[in-house]
Order: C-alpha cells, then sequence, then structure tokens
C-alpha cells in the first residue's frame, strides 16, 4: 500500500483540530480505508473536556499579580496566589464537554492467516494539533511539562507570601521571589501561544499506520497480532479503560505511537510528570535513529502510564513505515527467543 495518497487525502482535510468536526471526517477517512483493507472498525464516542489552556494562562497571569501584590500586601497577595494554585489543579474540570472518538480494527479483523499473539497496537492521531512551543523548551531542557511547572511556581510564590504576612522582607527574598514570579511570565506567554496554535497539515501517523498494518497483514509476523487504533490521548484513556474491563493485561499488548516530525523516537513523554517509554521497546530502538525526550500529552503516555509498553516513532510517513516494521520485526523476534 502506497501511504502517500492517504496523507494527501488527510491533508485536505483543514483545521483538525481536537474535538472538531474535521478530526472526526480524518477519522472516517481512516475508517473507510481500514474497511476496504477487508477490517472492520470500530468507532466509539467518547466525551472529554478538550484544553484548558485560557485557564491556565489566567492562573499565570494571577500569579504574577500576586508576586507584585504581595511584596506591599502580603496578606491580599498570599490569598491571590493560593487562589491561582487552586485553579490549576480545578482546570482540568473546567469547561464543556466536546465529542471525539477512537477508532479501533481489532487483530480479529484481520483477514485468515494472521497467526495471534502480543498485540501490536499501531497508534495515530486523527488530529494534527501542533506540540506547544512551551512543551518543546521543557523537553529539551529535560524539565516536568508546563502544567507541572506552574504548580511548582505557584507554590512557591504561595511561600514567599506566607513568610512576608510574618514582616519578614529584604533583598534576598525579594530575589527569590523573581525566580518563580519570572516563570509564571513565560508560562503565561506559552499557554497562550498553545491557545491560539493552528492545526498542521500532519498526516504522516495514520497514512503510514495503514501501510505498516497492510505490510504486515501480508507477512504476518508469528508472535505479533497488528492492530492499527486511531486515538487522541483523552481518547486513548477511555480505550485502555475498555480494554482492562475486557480483560487485557499490560503482557498482552505493545503500543506504537507514529507521529509526524523529525526521524528519531521519544523515550520519555507526557505533559505533567514524563513516563519513561518502555526500556525493551526503548532498547529494540536504540542507535537506529537519535533518541529524544517529550513533554506531549500523547496517547503512548497515556497507555505507558496505565502500565502498557509503549513507545513513540517520529518521522515522515517513508521513515515512519522503514522504523516501525523494523521494530516490528525486532519485536517478533525477541519475543520469539523468550
Amino acid at each position: 500500500m502506497d501511504p502517500k495518497p492517504i496523507a494527501d487525502e488527510l491533508r485536505a482535510i483543514e483545521g483538525r483540530g481536537p474535538c472538531t468536526d474535521a478530526e472526526r471526517r480524518a477519522a472516517r477517512v481512516v475508517a473507510r480505508r481500514l474497511r476496504d483493507m477487508g477490517r472492520r472498525p470500530r468507532t466509539q464516542t467518547v466525551w472529554v473536556r478538550s484544553g484548558n489552556e485560557p485557564v491556565l494562562a489566567a492562573a499565570s497571569a494571577l500569579g504574577v499579580a500576586a508576586s507584585v501584590v504581595s511584596v506591599d500586601h502580603a496578606v491580599t497577595g498570599l490569598w491571590l496566589a493560593a487562589g491561582a494554585l487552586a485553579l490549576v489543579l480545578v482546570a482540568p474540570l473546567i469547561g464543556a464537554r466536546r465529542a471525539t472518538q477512537y477508532v479501533w480494527a481489532a487483530a480479529g479483523d484481520a483477514p485468515a492467516g494472521t497467526v495471534p499473539g502480543v498485540a501490536l497496537v499501531l497508534t495515530c492521531r486523527a488530529d494534527a494539533q501542533p506540540v506547544p512551543f512551551a512543551e518543546r523548551v521543557a523537553a529539551r531542557l529535560g524539565l516536568p511539562g508546563p502544567r507541572v511547572l506552574l504548580g511548582l511556581a505557584l507554590a512557591a510564590l504561595v511561600a514567599f507570601a506566607a513568610v512576608r504576612t510574618s514582616g519578614t522582607g529584604g533583598t534576598a527574598l525579594g530575589a527569590g521571589q523573581l525566580v518563580p514570579t519570572a516563570l509564571c511570565i513565560a508560562l503565561l506567554g506559552g499557554f497562550l501561544d498553545a491557545w491560539v496554535a493552528q492545526p498542521t497539515d500532519a498526516a504522516a501517523g495514520p497514512a503510514a499506520a495503514l501501510a505498516v498494518l497492510a505490510a504486515l497483514g501480508d507477512s504476518p509476523p508469528a508472535n505479533l497480532s497488528p492492530q492499527l487504533l486511531v486515538a487522541g490521548p483523552k481518547s486513548m484513556r477511555a480505550f485502555v479503560k475498555d480494554r482492562r474491563r475486557a480483560g487485557t493485561d499490560a503482557t498482552d499488548v505493545a503500543v506504537v505511537e507514529l507521529r509526524e516530525g523529525e526521524p528519531g523516537f521519544l523515550r520519555s513523554d507526557g505533559s505533567l510528570l514524563p513516563q519513561r517509554l518502555h526500556p525493551r521497546l526503548v532498547g529494540l530502538m536504540r542507535g537506529a535513529v537519535p533518541m529524544r525526550r517529550g513533554r506531549s500529552q500523547s496517547p503512548a503516555s497515556v497507555a505507558r502510564a496505565a502500565r502498557w509498553p509503549a513507545i513513540v516513532l517520529e518521522g515522515d510517513v517513508d521513515e515512519l513505515v522503514e522504523l516501525t516494521l523494523g521494530l516490528a520485526a525486532a519485536l517478533d523476534r525477541d519475543l520469539a527467543e523468550r
């Protein structure tokens, strides 16, 4: 299967943000392609609260205001900082619920002759939301995700304001308070950037996943049952929950997320506390292409948080196909040796 026409068809769908009609149209394109391959994909609607960047930007601004006010009005500054911290904690619960979905072609839908084994879940996203600038910087510096950094900065401002309520002041205290204040200012810009970011035309992940599924269907691995899952991070959480209810164990599955980007793979990912991706899968990829850190909320990081083996591969369409087939072959040999 040539993945490039699939990628072109997906790129023609503009505005593929999370929980949008464009995302749903892209998911239907993948489902149609799966049916053309003889699969019977299942589409499951999931209701989620999408991005809360405006709330986090407001919390960042409130933190800056708290720092400034606390210099002369410590109690007021303390309440402002505490309110900002509380806003960060409740941010995931704020906002209207919107519909998204996951599309899953199970191993049982494969053509006759496919040998069952460990489920190799080829995962990709139907949306094309870019990785925010703040998350890229955090990944490059090896820091926690922006939300965690904001929580830490606000907690520090609460502590500084509490110290000031006792009448303590001085140059050292003011200099120390500048650090979390500067971080809040930087994060304010980062969250505003993420809020206004427009979807890209990235489509290499779904196109490559379909091509890999077709290739593995033509030459089935002895110890793997290839599947395809189209899901964002929040719908991935629903998928994992559904599979656990059905009796799927962590030893029965390996998640490989395909994502458009520079050639390489991620050794960690996650927008809160980064999840170390599965060491065995990382070991199989080590030395083949560059290894990087990620700090975005991704389907692979959600799977890893549930203790499922997972890894993220990045590249263009052809690179993703080559990398994924190589990883599948290496994993199949590794399972055969056990």
